[in-house]
């Protein structure tokens, strides 16, 4: 047995033994072989489904089963995971108020056929309040194929957060208006972007009227 298997294996024993609540779990580490199998880091997240308690998830390991049923948090840093997958997951955690997706390979690619599978990714966060996705680059978003609005109008999402963004490519824009379009009631919207400077950023948020849904 690795040391890291013993190091999942000893973290399990202790949850087994402990018997109070657990709201808040966070299991975030760098593995050396990120296409290693470790079925403990499964044993203990099945563990804490089970005990129902947790409300708060912060993992780089996405569960083999269904969720939990009172998860209002979910952060996933750096998972190996496609969007269907993901949208199964999300699907099974129904209170998410707040979600983090950092992702692994850093590039999302949507065909024509895959805008039904972004739809149905927003359609499992029905109470979303607090959004943020650190991709690198979006992909083949191309002009006249983007909807309006998404299917499924984010009604509830106070705060937007895109990282990572580069501006010189459009499709980071154009998926940046089918955010704010969607999303009538948002409060706050922060951006981290690359390859533009400020007044061409603000030049080209008035110019999609991004600025006036916030006046």
């Amino acid at each position: 047995m690795s040391r890291t298997c013993k190091l999942f294996y000893a973290i399990f024993q202790f949850l087994l033994l402990y018997q109070g609540p657990i709201v808040d779990f966070t299991l975030s580490m760098r593995i050396s072989d990120a296409t290693d199998d470790y079925p403990e880091i499964d044993q203990i997240l099945l563990h804490l489904s089970r005990k129902n308690t947790v409300k708060k998830l912060r993992i780089n390991h996405l569960p083999s089963f269904n969720g939990y049923g009172n998860l209002t948090t979910l952060c996933l840093e750096y998972v190996r995971i496609d969007r269907k997958t993901l949208k199964q997951f999300l699907s099974n955690n129904p209170q998410l108020k707040s979600f983090t997706m950092v992702s692994h390979n850093s590039t999302w690619i949507f065909t024509e056929d895959e805008y039904e599978t972004m739809n149905a990714l927003f359609q499992c966060l029905p109470v979303i309040e607090n959004l943020t996705l650190c991709v690198s680059e979006i992909q083949h978003l191309r002009r006249g194929m983007v909807p309006r609005e998404l299917a499924t109008s984010l009604v509830h999402l106070k705060y937007l957060c895109l990282e990572r963004m580069c501006f010189l490519e459009n499709d980071w824009l154009r998926f940046l208006v089918l955010m704010t379009r969607s999303s009538p009631d948002l409060e706050k919207l922060r951006l981290q972007v690359t390859g533009i400077t400020l007044n061409k950023l603000t030049s080209t948020l008035l110019q999609c009227k991004i600025i006036r849904i916030f006046n």
